[in-house]
């Protein structure tokens, strides 16, 4: 709601150019292709599966509902009991306020939640592009950035995603988050503009609460970024510290408050579910030799 409510202001003040040709192209160029992929695969959704979403979606609806019932986060102590599986798998209270949201405004909850499966999916596939070309800039084409998000719609895994709608659905916003910090956190360190340091904040923040194991990936995404960042710009870095000792000091306490807001949350009692010598799944890992022909070939050999 904070954001919209800025993002509305931002809108107002820059009103000329918001509501420029050149913008309205842009905006077009997004929502149409958009819309065009809704359509595509909304129709398997609506004939093959009647509407009704698949896959760990169907967890995520029995917590949504939870906390549509109770007005308040779900209780995932009870998740032992209810669905035979430890606590830890569920501790995703971002994903299931943003699902109660979507179920709880709509007519039709199960098709509002498959749709936006869907929606979050091809989202996905925008923002793979969006990082590409952040990562090409330099190149003038629009290939590279057109290609990363073909590859990604048409990925053999991925597809599943979008055909059966909710399959993982907790894994693809936490890939929606992870790319998006990725890709603020470097147009950050190349433009240094305020806003791309503060929606990285906070869509870090938001994959922390939606995502865990997303989040332990986006740490060495993220750390590999900020340390080739300190190394290029360490005196830099020192002298404006110096000169914003107060900015400096506002940044440490945020950090403080995030750390006193994780423990509140006793995320500290799930590291040991988390890291563990008897993990219970290893018995499940694929051989090195499957992984070709479970990803794919050209997938596989081609990164």
């Amino acid at each position: 709601l904070v954001l919209l409510i800025v993002g509305i202001m931002n809108v107002a003040v820059h009103r000329r150019q918001f509501f420029s040709r050149p913008t309205l192209w842009h905006a077009m160029a997004m929502i149409i292709p958009m819309m065009l992929g809704l359509v595509v695969f909304a129709i398997p959704f609506f004939v093959i599966h009647d509407g009704l979403p698949t896959g760990d979606v169907q967890k995520t609806i029995i917590w949504a509902m939870q906390s549509l019932a109770t007005n308040h986060l779900p209780d995932y102590s009870i998740s032992p009991a209810l669905l035979n599986r430890d606590g830890v798998d569920f501790y995703t209270p971002g994903l299931h306020a943003l699902s109660s949201l979507v179920l709880g405004l709509s007519p039709d909850p199960l098709i509002s939640i498959g749709i936006f499966s869907i929606a979050i999916a091809l989202c996905v596939a925008w923002i793979a592009g969006a990082l590409t070309k952040e990562m090409f800039d330099n190149h003038p084409h629009i290939v590279p950035p057109v290609l990363a998000g073909l590859f990604v719609i048409t990925q053999y895994r991925f597809l599943r995603y979008l055909r059966e709608p909710g399959y993982h659905i907790q894994n693809v916003v936490g890939e929606l988050l992870l790319f998006g910090a990725l890709l603020l956190c470097i147009r950050f360190i190349r433009r240094r503009e305020r806003q791309d340091a503060v929606l990285c904040i906070v869509t870090t923040a938001a994959l922390f609460l939606t995502h865990q194991f997303s989040m332990f990936i986006a740490l060495f995404a993220l750390t590999a970024a900020m340390v080739a960042t300190v190394l290029e710009y360490r005196t830099r870095i020192i002298t404006v510290m110096k000169l914003h000792a107060r900015v400096s000091l506002i940044a440490m306490f945020c950090l403080l408050v995030a750390l006193g807001i994780a423990s509140s949350l006793q995320l500290g009692n799930k590291i040991f579910n988390l890291f563990t010598s008897t993990p219970h799944l290893t018995g499940l890992l694929p051989a090195m030799s499957d992984y070709p022909a479970t990803m794919g070939e050209i997938w596989f050999f081609t990164g």
